[in-house]
């Protein structure tokens, strides 16, 4: 009960985009003690701030971000990108178990290991790909391994 009128009020404190304590206490029937409480948990969700008397939106609270396609954050950044991946390629050693994920940053770093014989656990079929060409790379594919 206590998490849904958690959920509630901050919601309620988002669409108005600040709120008194005493009208938080009005509209959900509970004490100041209760709604300081509340806002003390509501504060380490991150999406509103104390003010005098009250609490307030914090102005990116709630809005979603956009995420770009693939092949757009692939070409962006890809000088740095590549930098993390030679720097990180440096760091696995014969017989390591890493784990690639399927962000843009990490896919290339098949190509800064395929010389070194380790297990790579991955969710990404582009690191599947890349990896298909360097037989020292052993390749556990969640939710399986890859046949040749």
């Amino acid at each position: 009960m206590r998490d849904k009128r958690l959920d509630d009020m901050e919601e309620y404190i988002l669409s108005q985009k600040d709120s008194s304590l005493d009208e938080l206490c009005e509209k959900y029937q509970i004490s100041k003690n209760t709604v300081r409480r509340d806002i003390e948990e509501l504060l380490l969700r991150g999406n509103i701030k104390k003010v005098y008397g009250g609490v307030k939106a914090k102005e990116n609270a709630g809005k979603q971000v956009e995420l770009s396609a693939f092949s757009e954050r692939n070409i962006s950044h890809k000088e740095e990108k590549e930098k993390i991946c030679k720097s990180a390629g440096e760091l696995v050693k014969e017989g390591d178990t890493i784990f690639i994920d399927t962000g843009s940053s990490c896919v290339n770093l098949v190509k800064y290991i395929g010389h070194v014989s380790c297990m790579i656990i991955t969710n990404s079929l582009r690191v599947a790909y890349m990896a298909k060409d360097y037989p020292g790379l052993q390749l556990l594919m969640l939710p399986g391994s890859l046949r040749r």
